[in-house]
């Protein structure tokens, strides 16, 4: 889900009176004259311009504050494109290919960038098609599936170096930082500490970069039978919750947020475990991944939540999420009165069971 939700972290400021601006020039050939193309900000709904398809060519013009990231699609999104906009000539060429694989370029920025974007899709073209290969081969013919494993390896070995070549050579590339959030769940700590290391220091210094030093310093893989890790956030009315304020009871520790799909599909399973245990000393604390307030407290009362929700709007890369490692969402720790881990990522049938057990002895 990661995949899907972790592009859409950032605000963005349009203005008309800054000195630098921006222009949008996209070229496409698979779509009709007069089709609509929308400019919204990747982290809200807010549509921030529109304009027509005239001539295989759409245009935007406008101004950030710094280098953001939007999306440029057409009605329902049935075609998009994800980009990040620096005050410069950006381009957008989709006259070979669809919006959502459309090359970009520009600035100096944007051309980095896109060596970036290739670099990784390339490296991950060639993992993919191993991966397919290891399917369709018959599992009793060992030899090979283990040779096929091996080449699946060294590639993971190959995309990290050259992933860690890249940021070396280009110290100061604005979205080195965040590409490593994405990557740092996936490699050995001693890699992500290697590409942090070749950081700028103010990429290291930056939103970005702090999540990645807590990761490094702070965050545990936690198992069942591990202590859960204390924490205090705020709750929708700003009161500061513990974690450890729920010891003495079971408590189910649910990492989710409004944009979340599956957490909202679960919602209606936690609030029938929750009023049946709840009198028997079972109890649910939320954590967040939003980002904007009003989002949260439509969720909760959409969903008509009755347990403690916390947040500290810094969605994915809070310090609470970044600590559990919470790669994904949702996901759960249901944790002893004692405040010992006991079962991970207990969803629906399973999670009564679960409770069962405890609660009707």
């Amino acid at each position: 889900m990661k995949g899907v939700f972790l592009f859409i972290l950032l605000v963005a400021v349009i203005s008309c009176n800054t000195d630098k601006k921006f222009t949008i020039t996209g070229f496409t050939s698979r779509l009709p004259d007069s089709t609509a193309i929308y400019l919204r900000k990747a982290s809200a709904s807010q549509i921030c311009d529109s304009t027509m398809l005239s001539g295989n060519s759409f245009r935007f013009q406008g101004a950030v504050d710094s280098i953001e990231q939007y999306v440029v699609h057409t009605r329902d999104f049935q075609d998009y494109i994800s980009l990040w906009i620096d005050n410069s000539e950006i381009t957008i060429d989709a006259s070979k290919y669809k919006l959502r694989t459309a090359k970009v370029s520009g600035s100096e920025f944007q051309e980095l960038n896109s060596s970036y974007l290739e670099l990784e899709n390339n490296l991950k073209a060639k993992k993919d098609s191993i991966d397919m290969i290891i399917r369709i081969t018959n599992k009793s013919d060992t030899v090979r599936l283990e040779s096929l494993y091996r080449i699946r390896d060294s590639l993971q070995t190959v995309k990290q170096n050259a992933i860690l070549d890249f940021m070396v050579s280009n110290p100061e590339f604005y979205l080195n930082p965040y590409y490593l959030t994405f990557l740092m769940y996936n490699q050995p700590l001693q890699v992500t500490e290697k590409m942090f290391n070749a950081l700028s220091v103010p990429s290291r210094e930056g939103h970005w970069g702090k999540a990645i030093n807590t990761f490094l310093n702070e965050s545990v893989e936690l198992k069942t039978g591990d202590q859960a890790i204390d924490f205090s956030l705020p709750d929708i009315n700003g009161n500061q919750v513990s974690l450890n304020s729920y010891r003495g009871k079971y408590v189910l520790l649910e990492f989710w947020a409004s944009w979340c799909g599956p957490c909202r599909l679960e919602n209606p399973n936690l609030l029938d475990a929750y009023r049946k245990y709840r009198d028997q000393g079972f109890e649910i604390l939320g954590v967040s991944l939003d980002e904007q307030k009003t989002d949260w407290e439509s969720a909760i009362r959409e969903d008509t939540i009755g347990w403690t929700t916390v947040s500290d709007l810094r969605g994915m890369l809070g310090d609470v999420p970044v600590r559990y490692r919470v790669n994904g969402i949702p996901q759960n720790y249901l944790i002893d009165p004692q405040g010992k881990i006991i079962y991970i990522n207990l969803r629906g049938q399973n999670l009564e069971i679960r409770l069962k057990t405890i609660f009707d002895y």
